[in-house]
């Protein structure tokens, strides 16, 4: 067989003290041979990839191959009869006490030697020892070349080091536990969570934690929860928890439960990531208690404003009333003197009787004017049918007083049956909008439009004047009869909103929610 020549070739040199290399198994192989010589060359050429020793068990080289000459660059004469402390940079006995003990009793070793290399760093060798099967003082040591796997180790334990400092850099506080539920890893924040730090944790269990430290059941109920159902499930789980630590500290932590499996569906581990939400809990605590503190805030300054606005209202009431009970009957008693003087003077044929009735008519125009002005102050069509006379008084009262075009258009509402104090208020913000319709947009007509659809109610106000300026209603800029409207709106809970209207004019629109009114629908539209 072709390797019985290489194997001959390669141990042909006496070894030292003349000892005979007859105790090599003879490479011939025929039909008579024992099998376990064939096995033993065999071995031999699979395992001799970067050199062989013969040594005793001493530890002293007799023989080397070739292959190993070459390897390592010397000649036999340069290596024969070193131990293989001579070749190990480490130069100490004790690194192969343990291995040589080990060959002789159990006639197979393997262990590391780091070689030896007078052209470079010292070569990594894995050294796998086989006592001889003829000659019990003496053992076959084939040698592998380590460095390529050593590079390999050091770049995984440098990328392991990598990713246990990534990890330990985190908030986080990860665990990581076997299908079992031991814990095989964990970073400083749970080591220290735990508070383990310097104890053996390694390789137990919850139970065995909490048998040796029972302070820790808060917080291990609270990781191993859920990990059962994450199991059966094969998914994520996530609850909070709220937990004490071995120091007595109280904590919120929002608990995930990965569970991994292998290619075959077992169960292979369990990663547990806490995250310490306590800052987060506060300070949600502390928002809500400031969102209650501006909630009563807001509450007591809609109260305040309430408060002003009725006695703006009672105050307007008492005004209207005022001038239609007190100057009104006076300007009425005035004209009708007024009249009858015109009367007498026209009787007498006096000069003076043009001026006694210019004088009557400027005195009924003051009438009808206070009429106007106390109906404005106090509508007393409120208190006789609700909203929908007064929106139409009103309406009759800007066609006549302004010479402006005003349709009404009422939708899916029969009549609105709204409290007096919202009826009001809804007659303050109408009257507001049209009257800053009058003075400032030159509109020559008016649009409103209003009904009760989808357990609301709706109003537009339009017109097609020379429209607002957006600082005019927002802000600081905001002017008093902008603002009533505003807070009119807020005291009945409906929305307001003022802007401007595509193609020139300004929009007003209020949607007030009748859940507490009533509001009896038609069908179809009226207009008017």
């Amino acid at each position: 067989m072709g390797f019985s020549v290489t194997l001959q070739a390669s141990l042909s040199v006496p070894i030292v003290n003349q000892i005979s290399i007859d105790f090599l198994p003879e490479p011939k192989f025929d039909e008579c041979s024992p099998p376990e010589c064939e096995q033993h060359y065999r071995i031999l050429l699979e395992l001799a990839a970067e050199g062989i020793w013969l040594i005793d068990l001493s530890g002293r080289l007799r023989e080397i191959n070739d292959a190993y000459c070459v390897f390592v660059g010397l000649d036999r004469a340069e290596i024969v009869g070193k131990t293989m402390t001579d070749l190990d940079t480490r130069g100490a006995t004790c690194h192969f006490e343990r291995p040589l003990t080990l060959l002789r009793e159990l006639g197979v070793v393997t262990f590391e030697i780091c070689h030896c290399n007078h052209n470079g760093p010292p070569i990594p060798l894995l050294a796998k020892a086989v006592r001889h099967p003829q000659f019990e003082n003496l053992a076959y040591v084939f040698l592998h070349d380590l460095r390529a796997v050593k590079e390999v180790q050091g770049k995984l334990e440098s990328l392991h080091a990598e990713q246990t400092a990534l990890i330990d850099s985190l908030p986080d506080f990860v665990i990581y536990q076997d299908a079992t539920g031991k814990w095989r890893g964990a970073n400083q924040n749970a080591i220290r969570l735990f508070g383990l730090v310097g104890t053996n944790w390694m390789g137990q269990t919850d139970s065995d934690l909490l048998t040796h430290h029972p302070e820790l059941d808060s917080l291990i109920k609270a990781f191993s929860h859920l990990c059962d159902r994450a199991w059966q499930t094969r998914g994520l789980q996530i609850n909070r928890a709220r937990v004490k630590t071995r120091n007595g500290q109280n904590m919120t932590l929002e608990i995930r439960r990965i569970p991994l499996f292998h290619p075959q569906g077992k169960r292979r581990a369990m990663i547990l990531i806490a995250r310490d939400l306590t800052e987060l809990e506060m300070a949600r605590h502390e928002r809500l208690e400031i969102e209650r503190g501006t909630a009563l805030l807001r509450q007591e300054a809609l109260t305040v404003e309430k408060a002003l606005v009725n006695l703006s209202e009672y105050t307007l009431r008492q005004i209207g009333q005022e001038l239609h009970d007190d100057l009104g009957q006076i300007l009425t008693g005035s004209a009708m003197l007024a009249s009858s003087l015109a009367t007498r003077l026209d009787k007498t044929g006096s000069v003076d009787v043009n001026l006694a009735h210019e004088l009557t008519r400027l005195l009924n125009e003051a009438i009808a004017k206070t009429r106007q002005i106390s109906h404005g102050l106090s509508p007393l069509e409120l208190d006789e049918g609700g909203l929908m006379p007064m929106l139409e008084s009103l309406a009759d009262h800007l066609r006549t007083a302004h010479g402006m075009e005003v349709t009404m258009r009422r939708k899916h509402c029969l009549r609105l049956d709204l409290p007096t104090r919202v009826a009001l208020h809804l007659y303050r913000i109408i009257q507001e909008a049209t009257t800053n319709v009058v003075r400032h947009s030159g509109s020559p007509c008016l649009d409103i439009h209003f009904g009760c659809r989808y357990d609301r109610f709706t109003l537009s106000i339009l017109d097609r004047g020379s429209g607002i300026a957006q600082k005019n209603f927002i802000g600081a800029n905001r002017g008093i009869g902008i603002s009533n409207m505003k807070a009119r709106a807020d005291l009945i809970g409906a929305k307001l909103r003022i802007g401007k209207r595509p193609g020139g004019g300004t929009t007003v629109c209020l949607s007030l929610p009748l859940n507490a009114f009533q509001c009896p629908k038609e069908s179809g539209e009226n207009a008017r």
